[in-house]
């Protein structure tokens, strides 16, 4: 190959790069925000219509805690991410963790048991797209999740997913995230 050939692939290949950065950290970021906050408004539109058409208070300490912490992922969903994430759930308090569990219990004690499913249906939806946020939401998640999960699964197999799927059945991670969006709708 000729230098001037071998000059043309090298700026070409770093221009690729550039517009390929442009667009998986700039452009889709801002659509990703964008599509996750829409599905955070359809989830809080719908739990909004199904406890106007039951009859369900809007005061009830259930609904205002989900409503609550909906409004703080839409408020600070820019600051949802997958370091944030990381080093929340790093930094969790333990006594915190099981403060918010009590306070969900307790929001959830008086309702029938159909109420009860329904909301924690919303609250499923709701940590459903807070998951897909962090996953999509971030490029480099994009790029390095699937080399990351093919090692873990070559690595440790089913022990690693077992154990990460433990802790997002516990929700210890979402009660973390929960705590951190109520404060954050709170403060406005």
């Amino acid at each position: 190959m000729t230098e001037p050939a071998m000059i043309t692939n090298v700026l070409t290949t770093l221009a690729s790069l550039f517009v390929l950065w442009f667009l998986v950290f700039w452009m889709y970021a801002d659509f990703e925000l964008e599509w996750y906050r829409q599905k955070m408004f359809s989830i809080r539109d719908s739990l909004f219509d199904y406890a106007r058409e039951t009859g369900l208070p809007f005061e009830d300490p259930a609904y205002v805690l989900l409503r609550q912490t909906m409004n703080g992922f839409i408020r600070f969903g820019d600051r949802v991410g997958f370091i944030s994430t990381l080093l929340l759930a790093w930094n969790r308090d333990e006594e915190e963790i099981d403060l918010f569990r009590a306070r969900w219990a307790a929001a959830y004690a008086n309702l029938s048991p159909a109420r009860r499913e329904t909301l924690q249906h919303y609250e499923h939806r709701m940590h459903e797209a807070v998951t897909q946020h962090i996953i999509l939401g971030s490029g480099m998640v994009l790029l390095i999740f699937p080399v990351a999960v093919g090692f873990a699964v070559m690595k440790s197999g089913q022990q690693v997913i077992a154990s990460l799927a433990a802790a997002i059945k516990r929700r210890e991670v979402f009660y973390t995230l929960d705590e951190a969006a109520i404060d954050s709708a709170n403060a406005a």
